[in-house]
C-alpha cells in the first residue's frame, strides 16, 4: 500500500510538473514572439530612415556646394545689368549641367532682387511668397536666418512630384541676402522602398509631423490625411535618441524623429504580438492525456500486484 501512495505522490508531482512546463512554455514563446517583431520593426525602421538620411545629406551637400558658388552670387548681383535672355540662358545651363553632372532630380534658382524663379528650363514664375500659399517657403526659410533647409513638398516645375528639396541661401561677402538655391531628388524610390517593405513584412510606413498628419506615404492618396489614434509622444521619442517601439494591444507603433525635417518616420503593424498558440495547446492536451492514461494505468497494474501479495 505504502508503494501505491508513494507511486501516486510521483503521478501527482509528473502530471504537475508537465502542466508548468507546458506554461513556462507558453511564456516563453510570447516573450520571443514580442522581441522578434520589436527587432523585426526596429531593424526596418533603421533601413528606412538611413535610406532618407543618405538622400538628405546628398541634397545638402550638392544645394550648399552651389549656394557657395561665387560666379552665381555674382550673376544675382549683376542680374539688372545683363540682358534677360541670356540671364535666363546661361542660368538654366548652370542649373542642368550641375543636376545632372550630381544626378538630381530638380535644380532651382530664387534671386531676391527681383523674385524671379528659375528652373533648368529658364524662366519659370515671379513668386510672390505674402498672396500664394505655394510661393511661402520662400519667405519661411529667408526669414528664418538658416544657412540651408532641408525639406519635402511638391515641385511645381515638374508636375508636383513629392521631391525632397534643400534651399540654402545665397550671400555676397557681407552677408546680404541674395536669394535661395538647392536641388531636388524625387521621392519615387523611397516611396517604392515603403511599399516593398509593406508587402514583405505585412506594415504600414509613413512619414508624419507632430500634428500626426501624413507628410510622406506609398500611396499619395494618403498624404495630408491625419493618423487616427496614433497617440503621438513626440519628447518622449526625441529623448530616446532611437527607435521608440510601443506594443500595442494589437500590433505596435515604432517611431524614429528626424530632425532634419522635424518629422516621424513610423512604421505600424496590427498583427498580433502573440503567436498563435492554438497548435501549441492542443498537442500539450494530447500530451498530458496520454501521461494521466499511461499512470492510470501503472496505479492499476500496482493496485492489482498489492492485492495479490495481499492474498497470497
Amino acid at each position: 500500500m505504502n508503494r501505491l501512495k508513494t507511486t501516486l505522490v510521483a503521478v501527482f508531482f509528473l502530471l504537475a510538473s508537465g502542466a508548468l512546463t507546458a506554461l513556462n512554455s507558453v511564456e516563453y514563446l510570447n516573450d520571443h514572439a514580442r522581441s522578434h517583431a520589436e527587432t523585426r520593426a526596429k531593424l526596418l525602421t533603421n533601413t528606412l530612415f538611413n535610406k532618407l538620411e543618405e538622400d538628405i545629406m546628398r541634397v545638402v551637400v550638392a544645394s550648399r556646394t552651389m549656394a557657395n558658388d561665387t560666379m552665381l552670387a555674382e550673376t544675382l548681383l549683376d542680374e539688372e545689368n545683363v540682358p534677360r535672355d541670356m540671364l535666363e540662358r546661361n542660368l538654366a545651363q548652370y542649373l542642368h549641367r550641375t543636376k545632372e553632372a550630381l544626378n538630381f532630380d530638380v535644380a532651382f534658382l530664387v534671386s531676391e532682387g527681383t523674385y524671379k524663379h528659375y528652373s533648368e528650363h529658364g524662366f519659370f514664375k515671379m513668386i510672390d511668397p505674402l498672396h500664394d500659399i505655394q510661393d511661402r517657403w520662400y519667405q519661411d526659410f529667408t526669414s528664418g536666418g538658416k544657412p540651408f533647409q532641408p525639406n519635402i513638398d511638391s515641385d511645381e516645375t515638374q508636375g508636383n512630384n513629392l521631391t525632397l528639396f534643400c534651399n540654402a541661401r545665397i550671400e555676397d561677402h557681407k552677408g546680404n541676402l541674395l536669394g535661395a538655391v538647392g536641388m531636388g531628388l524625387a521621392l519615387s524610390d523611397l516611396q517604392e522602398m515603403f511599399k516593398q517593405f509593406e508587402r514583405n513584412y505585412n506594415v504600414k510606413i509613413h512619414l508624419i509631423n507632430e500634428q500626426e498628419i501624413i507628410q510622406v506615404d506609398s500611396h499619395d492618396n494618403e498624404i495630408h490625411q491625419q493618423v487616427l489614434g496614433m497617440r503621438l509622444d513626440t519628447r518622449k521619442i526625441k529623448d530616446s535618441g532611437d527607435i521608440y517601439f510601443i506594443p500595442q494591444k494589437v500590433g505596435y507603433n515604432a517611431f524614429k524623429y528626424v530632425p532634419e525635417l522635424n518629422w516621424y518616420l513610423v512604421v505600424r503593424s496590427d498583427e498580433p504580438l502573440d503567436p498563435d498558440l492554438n497548435g501549441f495547446y492542443i498537442r500539450c492536451l494530447v500530451s498530458l492525456l496520454a501521461l494521466l492514461l499511461a499512470c492510470i494505468l501503472i496505479c492499476f497494474l500496482l493496485t492489482r500486484r498489492v492485492d495479490d501479495d495481499e492474498d497470497e
